[in-house]
């Protein structure tokens, strides 16, 4: 997860949105691990006897793991309509 948000960052840094798909791609094999951590977790739930604490624990730390991810991702993606909306607008004037 480290390397997606540091290719993240590059991408901002340099304004460069045409690798925006590549990134997709990358959150979302990074999404997929987190829900099948969720979906073991389930199970581990359901066969083990667990603090409840530390399964709570584990959960949130999970989800919200998925939505920084995400929200990331929504960033992102609005940085590069604004750029291309400012782009538009100097080639308009």
């Amino acid at each position: 997860m480290g390397n997606w948000y540091a290719e993240v960052y590059s991408l901002y840094k340099r304004r460069d949105f045409l690798k925006l798909d590549s990134t997709m791609k990358q959150r979302d094999q990074l999404q997929k691990v987190i829900n099948d951590l969720l979906d073991k977790q389930i199970d581990h739930i359901r066969t083990t006897e667990n603090s409840p604490k530390n399964s709570k624990l584990y959960f949130s730390i999970l989800l919200e793991t998925n939505e920084l991810i995400s929200s990331t991702f929504k960033l992102l993606r609005l940085f590069k309509e604004f750029e291309e909306f400012k782009m538009n607008n100097k080639k308009q004037n």
